[in-house]
């Protein structure tokens, strides 16, 4: 999984850019986990715990552990309105999918960044 971190001047915060097909994980740090460390505490530490299956829900998005995968699912993606107004949603933007060992990585550098 490809990331960088960045200081964006126009928003005023640091954001996160992850590669395709893993860029939800990107918009994910950026907005919905942000500088709440003890919010990636509580994904490190349900990662660790050892489980197969645990949900985190956001505001946003929700982040799962399933059997092998972390998956991570915009809230928009339950509705059921897209099929009826003729466009289907963006999955890459809106969803998103890795193995636990790159998410837990991803996550300790995103906590790193804002520790130091």
């Amino acid at each position: 999984m490809d990331y960088e971190f960045y200081f964006d001047s126009s928003e005023q915060r640091t954001l996160a850019k992850v590669n395709p097909p893993h860029s939800a994980f990107g918009t994910w740090l950026s907005y919905e986990l942000g500088a709440n460390t003890e919010l990636a505490e509580l994904a490190l530490d349900r990662l660790k715990a050892g489980h197969f299956e645990w949900q985190l829900q956001g505001r946003e998005w929700l982040l799962e552990r399933e059997q092998d995968a972390i998956v991570l699912r915009h809230h928009s993606l339950f509705e059921q309105p897209f099929e009826n107004e003729g466009f289907k949603p963006d999955d890459i933007a809106l969803s998103g999918e890795a193995g636990p060992e790159d998410f837990e990585h991803l996550l300790r550098a995103w906590l790193e960044h804002f520790l130091d």
